[in-house]
């Protein structure tokens, strides 16, 4: 898939930012530096896990009006000189992660489209995300 950062990636290494624990969920990932000095992580997920957080990431876009009015879509799109990619096959972990710091009125809402209680989705993003970071 093709997937718009916003910046130049420098470096690609295997890897991962956390010590895992036997036992625990395994996500191959590489990281990844950007120009601006950022650190990312490219991980292949289980399609369960990937499913549960897609209908996260569409329904915060859909829920939550982003800065500006800019549209998630949009601006994760790739673009070259010869065409324009929507991002597919791709979480944006920061948006998924920003739902542990909306207020309980927007995460109820959200989680009322998702189908599932709120702290149910918190629990599954804390073992989630601690296996990535």
């Amino acid at each position: 898939g093709e997937y718009h950062l916003g910046e130049a990636v420098t470096k690609l290494q295997h890897g991962s930012l956390v010590v895992k624990l036997i036992g625990s969920l395994q996500i191959p990932s590489i990281l990844y530096s950007t120009i601006n000095g950022s650190l990312g992580v490219l991980g292949s997920i289980p399609k369960e896990t990937f499913d549960f957080l897609n209908k996260i990431q569409q329904n915060i876009v859909d829920v939550v009006k982003s800065v500006g009015g800019f549209s998630h879509l949009e601006w994760r799109s790739f673009s070259s000189f010869r065409k324009t990619s929507p991002a597919t096959n791709f979480i944006d972990g920061d948006l998924v992660e920003s739902f542990l710091d909306f207020s309980e009125e927007v995460m109820d809402k959200i989680a009322q489209r998702v189908g599932l209680p709120a702290q149910e989705i918190v629990k599954q993003l804390d073992a989630i995300l601690s296996a990535l970071h």
